[in-house]
């Protein structure tokens, strides 16, 4: 039997692998992660999950905002939406904001994780795939991988075993789970209760055992709207963001992008760049007393107008154009 424990000692218990907090998308996801995205139904977390899935095979700006450290290779476990459908959507996605398939598996699984055959086959994948190790794995949706009542905690600690046994037999890939909410409750007015990560359906302990837990809700009281706002109220850290408002773009091409209103903010900023000359995300967060959320937005459109540029592999840096040839 393989050891399913070990030991920290000595000088280890101070040694921090500064590998295990690089980012693989900033502000989003990092090595190891465990993640939930929830929201309710046709709000369109499965087009979101996707392009997570595209901007991470091939390097490009996740959201066309958050900057990726690299190119990924993904796993994309689906049961629910139907191939064509899955494929149709990558199609449109291809069309704008780009795809490296040879980075992305797609896996049609038909089993629970948490019965003895969910895990033989999941074995049996592992063994199939000792050359093709995913930096990411994407499941939608959890619901469909769990075999029991999602209300009972014995169940979701089960199936979050077999989800981390999965992971740790993998090199500690990170995890991204597609997920739903309860149905929205109405207060003795009629009106909608606020949602929170709370209103994630099932056990307390499916948020129990994440490191954060990323909300996707329509923006506003139209039915129809095509903006969404992207929240996270549940994180283990503070280098994640806290709320980003989108606009889904459709239907081909097909994706969503940030919606930039705060521009009054690009001044201060530029500022800090002309006192400073290059910052990393974390020192203009804090020099700028600015939420990560937005200082994203503004780095985004600051790249897009070509007034300052990024370097940098593991740590990314910004500066200034007239500063690229000091630097």
């Amino acid at each position: 039997m393989s050891k399913l424990y070990n030991y920290i000692k000595g000088n280890d218990i101070l040694n921090i692998d500064e590998d295990n907090k690089i980012p693989i998308i900033e502000g989003i996801l990092s090595k190891g992660d465990y993640v939930l995205f929830v929201a309710e139904e046709k709000v369109g977390k499965t087009v979101f999950s996707q392009q997570l899935c595209c901007s991470l095979s091939n390097g490009v700006d996740f959201l066309k905002t958050f900057p990726i450290n690299k190119p990924c290779k993904v796993w994309y476990m689906f049961n629910e939406v139907k191939l064509w459908k899955i494929k149709e959507r990558f199609r449109c996605m291809s069309n704008g904001i780009g795809i490296n398939t040879d980075n992305i598996t797609l896996i049609y699984f038909k089993f629970k994780f948490n019965t003895d055959t969910g895990k033989e086959q999941l074995k049996q994948i592992v063994q199939e795939n000792r050359d093709n190790v995913p930096d990411v794995i994407i499941l939608d949706a959890l619901y469909k991988a769990v075999n029991g009542s999602l209300k009972d905690d014995n169940v979701i600690n089960d199936f979050n075993n077999t989800f981390s046994w999965l992971a740790d037999s993998l090199g500690g890939c990170a995890r991204v789970a597609v997920h739903h909410l309860t149905k929205p409750g109405k207060d003795k007015n009629g009106k909608y209760y606020k949602r929170t990560d709370k209103d994630t359906f099932g056990s307390a302990y499916l948020l129990a055992d994440i490191d954060h837990c990323f909300r996707l809700e329509k923006f506003g009281d139209d039915p129809d709207t095509k903006e969404r706002i992207l929240k996270c109220d549940t994180q283990r850290d503070g280098d994640i963001i806290e709320s980003t408002r989108l606009l889904m773009i459709e239907p081909d091409p097909l994706y969503y992008e940030v919606v930039n209103l705060h521009t009054e903010r690009i001044a201060d900023i530029i500022k800090l760049f002309n006192q400073y000359k290059t910052l990393t995300v974390k020192e203009l967060v804090k020099k700028g007393k600015i939420s990560r959320s937005l200082l994203y937005a503004l780095l985004k459109q600051l790249l897009d107008e070509n007034i300052i540029f990024k370097y940098g592999s593991k740590t990314k840096y910004y500066s200034l154009i007239k500063y690229k040839n000091e630097l």
